[in-house]
């Protein structure tokens, strides 16, 4: 079971402190791409841009937090081994 469970994930969406909620995802998403990354380069390498962007995004207040969650949970699903695209 993955810390980055659907469970998990949509309890963060829930959280009211928006600014905390983006702070742990994207904390678990960085543990999540040092693990990638040395199964996976390239694949970590694509994951840590587009990390990246997304906080860069956040930090230019080019997304609110609201929007950056649901980023960052996308992220997070699409690294989840039972990734369905659909969803």
């Amino acid at each position: 079971m993955s810390i980055l469970s659907e469970d998990f994930l949509c309890e963060v969406r829930g959280l009211r402190q928006h600014n905390l909620a983006v702070e742990v995802l994207e904390k678990l998403l960085r543990g999540e791409l040092a693990t990638r990354r040395r199964k996976n380069v390239v694949q970590a390498r694509s994951f840590a841009e587009l990390l990246e962007q997304t906080i860069h995004r956040y930090q230019n207040r080019a997304l609110e937090a609201a929007q950056v969650i649901e980023e960052l949970i996308g992220l997070a699903r699409a690294q989840h081994p039972d990734h369905d695209p659909e969803r």
